[in-house]
């Protein structure tokens, strides 16, 4: 007599959660803030969701031995401070 209930998020979560992700991508700073500034409604609670689910997703592609002890524990993305073109050779 069990059934398996399938609960479909709210549009308004489902929305909150993709924006969300989606700007984390491109504009984290942003995101960062509007999630600090959202209210528990339905698509506050989906963009908070949703952002987290980015900085998992993100810390488990890097590498341990590559991110920052310090950013792993406050879930911060690792800074670039340079890339191949900005190391001038040495002569």
């Amino acid at each position: 007599m069990e059934k398996d209930l399938e609960l479909d998020p709210h549009p308004d979560y489902i929305e909150g959660y993709n924006q969300a992700y989606l700007l984390m991508q491109e504009y984290r700073e942003l995101a960062d803030h509007l999630a600090k500034s959202m209210s528990q409604s339905e698509r506050g609670m989906g963009f908070k969701d949703g952002r987290e689910q980015y900085i998992a997703e993100k810390s488990e592609r890097i590498p341990k031995w590559l991110q920052n002890k310090n950013d792993i524990e406050q879930n911060k993305e690792p800074e670039k401070e340079k890339d191949k073109d900005d190391y001038e050779p040495e002569g």
